[in-house]
């Protein structure tokens, strides 16, 4: 991660105040961010990894997109629960490398 997105990650962090379980789905957004892709995601299995229950992972992508850091697109003809997300603080980043 550059230091941009670094620095914009933990402002974000800090945003999110007691919520490890937001914390904890974004950095594992941000592990596994590609430039110039989407991150796909299973609710339940982001759960399990995590070792959170689905519906807190849920809540923590619903908080996340509320708050402008990620942004969901849902996949067509696969169930609701998987879906792509961009986090747009690091395609910021990505895209302005001397920023």
């Amino acid at each position: 991660m550059s230091e941009v997105a670094l620095s914009r990650f933990e402002a974000i962090s800090a945003r999110l105040g007691r919520d490890d379980v937001s914390r904890e789905v974004l950095r594992e957004l941000c592990e596994r961010h590609q430039p110039g892709q989407a991150v796909r995601v299973s609710r339940a299995v982001l759960g399990r990894d995590l070792g959170h229950p689905a519906h807190y992972v849920a809540l923590a992508l619903f908080r996340l997109a509320a708050l402008q850091v990620i942004r969901e697109v849902p996949v067509a003809g696969v169930p609701y629960q998987i879906s792509d997300y961009s986090l747009n603080f690091l395609e910021e980043a990505d895209a302005c490398p001397s920023c």
